[in-house]
């Protein structure tokens, strides 16, 4: 065991009305380290702080402007204001294995903490596993220093700030109640992919992993299928231009997630086909990571315009105050929710019926966006109409999962064709033919796979309507 003593001085900034605690997002300066940025993460455990740390470069007296845009989302047009000074008496004591490996580290913080209020004091006191240290030694650890295990954490800068920060941020989940109206459903659809979007916008301008795009775009995707699906229900004029800036914000990302995709295909289809060798495959792959840089810079540009700014704190009221017409709080529920996913589905029938034979692609893609759309319109109405609506989502999901797969391969294709005539030596022309070929015939192989997931989706429509037949 080794013991370790230092002093710490941070210095935190927030909104006026503290916008960042509220959304669990810190903004640090601390000597010697330079700025830190603390994001939530999309998903937490009780008891358990659960948040990445992205450190930026820079002294105190200049904010980087990659700070103020990682948190853009939360802050929005409200400037970053001095808000805690918080100095720090810190005891470490670290246990290691054999091998020097760290083990755990029991960290004993006394602090003195400066905010608009005065001048607060306490004592916090943390223990972090080391990698691979069984789990189960944290909860005899907790229990030896008699601690409430079931108590939350607590930043220390809520814990300075008081019930002010700790107050919910701008944008809360929301539970759809027992008996509730379309109203309610509506709001909790548009609420939850607010959040999701704003949550993620952080991870996909950062780049240091394909998933926040994913997810800031899929949840992008989806708001605008919900004011798609409950247009009926919502203020024509507000629903419509929402969905407009929207579409603005899913190009942008939609650029750069379709280059991710792309390389994962391309990645693979390399890694099955030795023959056409190392040089071609990594020309193949240079040239792709080119335009996948631009598409990120564009990316960059465009989260730092006023414009996404703005969209952000119009995508913040939606979730306070959605446009919904009157006869959403009044009629029944299944007199409303359903014939709305009906119509999803009826649209999705009538693109398989009219599939040519054998079905182009661009028709199957055109399905798969219909299934999509239903996957998500049943999705945001099953909290009212129950696993009958679940169901029908899954089974969309797995529509639109299978022509996904054969149209990613055939954009694969079309790409690496695109390339071999005219950005590519003829090593990797040659590379690139031979993949396109190969990934054809995927294509070719998974095109009838699709069927199966469509019948039963097809099978999962009663809950719509009592008379399936009658919406032709």
């Amino acid at each position: 065991m080794s013991r370790q003593t230092r002093r710490i001085h941070d210095e935190y900034l927030d909104t006026e009305d503290l916008r960042l605690a509220r959304w669990g997002v810190t903004v640090r300066w601390r000597n010697g380290d330079g700025w830190t940025v603390k994001l939530p993460r999309t998903t937490t455990v009780s008891s358990v702080l659960d948040r990445d740390e992205v450190h930026f470069e820079g002294e105190r007296a200049m904010l980087p402007d990659e700070v103020v845009g990682v948190v853009v989302p939360f802050s929005r047009h409200q400037p970053l204001v001095d808000i805690a000074q918080i100095d720090t008496s810190r005891t470490a004591w670290s246990w290691r294995r054999a091998d020097g490996s760290l083990a755990g580290e029991l960290v004993d913080d006394h602090v003195v903490g400066t905010t608009r209020r005065g001048e607060v004091s306490f004592r916090e006191i943390e223990f972090e596993l080391g990698a691979g240290t069984d789990p189960a030694v944290l909860s005899a650890i907790v229990e030896s220093l008699g601690v409430d295990r079931h108590a939350a954490a607590v930043p220390k800068l809520v814990r300075l700030l008081g019930d002010e920060a700790a107050r919910p941020s701008d944008v809360v989940s929301l539970e759809v109640p027992g008996d509730p109206t379309a109203a309610d459903v509506i709001h909790a659809a548009i609420t939850a992919s607010v959040r999701q979007l704003l949550l993620q916008i952080p991870a996909a301008r950062l780049g240091v992993d394909s998933v926040g795009v994913h997810q800031a775009r899929v949840a992008t995707r989806r708001l605008r299928s919900d004011l798609r699906t409950f247009a009926p229900l919502l203020d024509k004029d507000w629903a419509r231009e929402l969905r407009r800036e929207l579409g603005w914000l899913a190009s942008e990302l939609g650029a750069v997630r379709d280059g991710d995709v792309l390389e994962e295909h391309l990645a693979a289809a390399i890694s099955a086909n030795p023959e056409i060798g190392a040089d071609g495959g990594a020309e193949v792959l240079g040239c792709l990571a080119r335009q996948r840089q631009q598409s990120r810079q564009s990316l960059l540009f465009h989260l730092a315009d006023g414009r996404a700014v703005t969209l952000f704190d119009h995508l913040v009221d939606a979730a306070a105050n959605p446009r919904i017409r009157k006869r959403a709080y009044k009629q029944p529920v299944n007199a409303l929710l359903p014939p709305l996913v009906l119509k999803l589905w009826v649209a999705v029938r009538a693109g398989v019926e009219q599939l040519a034979s054998p079905p182009l692609e661009v028709e199957l893609h055109e399905v798969r966006i219909l299934a999509k759309r239903a996957r998500y319109g049943a999705e945001a109405v099953s909290p009212a109409t129950g696993k009958d609506a679940r169901k029908f989502a899954m089974a969309a999901a797995s529509v639109q999962d299978r022509l996904g797969e054969l149209h990613d391969s055939v954009v694969a294709a079309q790409w690496l064709e695109h390339a071999a005539t005219t950005d590519l030596s003829p090593t990797g022309a040659f590379a690139a033919g031979r993949l396109a070929q190969q990934l054809r015939g995927q294509a070719a192989t998974d095109s009838p796979n699709w069927r199966a997931s469509y019948d039963q989706m097809q099978h999962r429509t009663r809950w719509l309507s009592n008379d399936i037949g009658s919406a032709r």
